[in-house]
């Protein structure tokens, strides 16, 4: 099994490189699989695999689709117990290792050594999942076990509600497409895809403005067009607070939880969106705010032209692949050379992490599924990289994150973390 072999080969230099030189390795063939490295990055790639055969024979396994779920189901069967209390012995490991090694002898790996190594090679191991489980004929009970006999599926609809000026509520599943309501100055309209759509009914009118809030529950996602033609879509367990039509000098609106903006451009009439303490001021632009009430910080990650975020009293601009995070005591830190593949990855129907840590994680995973999160014991600090689909059943992505170390048991709508 090729993560067995990468364990043990940190017991011999001559096939194991150092931590960083395994971190580059695993970075480069990341992105050479999903066709982002550079010119200079590809030539470092090739350098590396030309240097010995073993490394040119671990490259070619990895380009290798079928090797690579292959050894990715293998991986993810190790029994990280079993390793802990010092099980993993010779017999583990496959017949080419065994007879590279003929004649030596074994030392038990301990469970220090095993999730240090995972660590260096969670970049490729992972990518691999990207490949695995975007495509669910790929997945059956023989492939990836099951976690538990009452294994929780993937949600199901938007699981969305709006709630009109009045206290109306509609529930958007339970409704055809067509005009649903006239609130203020707009129709509200459930189109053919879904998504609600605010038309001006009537223009330059002086009716009273109306406030409308579109909120999906835990496992629900939406979309929704408002009257000045600003796309947003909101994630799982978030709401935004709107006008259904906009009159005044700005355009504002309120959200909790994650949302995504494609902001319709207008010179005189500013974009403000809130987020708990934390104002972003836009023209226009795409970017994606992570407010939940229940994670450390908020995070305004800019994906196209500028934004300005403004919290308790201080200001930053934002460019293109830049991230502002403010923190609970109102600290607020710019991160520069953000992935927003990750940061809006939920988009595209994916739990994305990078480095994060298992905590938030699993909260992402209680919002989607619908689960009390329970430590038994400490609670992990482990960070992790990671793609799934969010389509997948509960099991397969917690047989993903078994990779660390950590194991679950689920009872009911309770997810015990051991």
């Amino acid at each position: 099994m090729v993560c067995l072999y990468l364990f043990v080969s940190i017991e011999s230099p001559a096939f194991m490189p150092e931590k960083d030189l395994v971190n580059r390795i695993a970075q480069l063939l990341r992105k050479h699989l999903d066709g982002s490295a550079s010119e200079a990055e590809t030539r470092e790639l090739n350098d590396w695999k030309d240097q010995s055969a073993a490394n040119t024979q671990l490259y070619n396994e990895w380009m290798d689709p079928a090797t690579r779920e292959s050894k990715l189901l293998e991986y993810m069967s190790i029994d990280a117990q079993a390793a802990a209390e010092g099980q993993v012995w010779r017999d583990n490991l496959p017949q080419e290792v065994t007879d590279r090694f003929q004649g030596r002898t074994f030392r038990v790996i301990s469970l220090r050594k095993i999730l240090y190594v995972a660590a260096a090679v969670v970049f490729i191991v992972l990518l691999s999942v990207k490949y695995l489980v975007h495509r669910p004929e790929k997945l059956n009970a023989t492939s990836v076990p099951v976690i538990a006999k009452n294994d929780v599926p993937a949600p199901i609809g938007s699981k969305t509600t709006l709630t009109l000026s009045n206290g109306a509520k509609i529930v958007l599943d339970n409704v055809r497409e067509g005009i649903l309501s006239r609130q203020g100055n707009a129709d509200i309209i459930k189109s053919k895809d879904g998504q609600l759509v605010y038309e001006a009914a009537q223009q330059g009118s002086s009716v009273q403005l109306s406030y409308n809030t579109l909120t999906t529950a835990i496992g629900g996602q939406s979309q929704l067009l408002l009257a000045d033609g600003t796309k947003v879509w909101l994630n799982s367990a978030s709401s935004i607070t709107y006008p259904t039509s906009f009159s005044g000098k700005d355009r504002a609106v309120k959200i909790t939880g994650q949302a995504y903006f494609e902001i319709a451009k207008d010179k005189s009439k500013p974009f403000v969106v809130t987020a708990q303490d934390m104002n972003v001021e836009v023209l226009g632009t795409h970017f994606d705010i992570n407010g939940y009430g229940d994670e450390r910080t908020i995070k305004t990650t800019l994906l196209e032209g500028s934004v300005k975020v403004v919290s308790g009293g201080r200001m930053m601009l934002l460019k293109p692949g830049q991230q502002t995070q403010v923190s609970n005591d109102g600290k607020l830190n710019l991160i520069d050379k953000i992935d927003t593949e990750i940061a809006t990855a939920w988009l595209n129907g994916k739990f994305a992490f990078e480095d994060e840590n298992i905590s938030l994680i699993l909260k992402q995973l209680a919002r989607w599924y619908d689960l009390e999160i329970s430590y038994d014991g400490t609670q992990p600090n482990i960070q992790l990289t990671a793609s799934v689909s969010k389509r997948s059943s509960l099991s397969a992505v917690l047989k993903v994150l078994e990779i660390s170390g950590v194991h679950f048991r689920l009872e009911g709508k309770k997810l015990i973390v051991k």
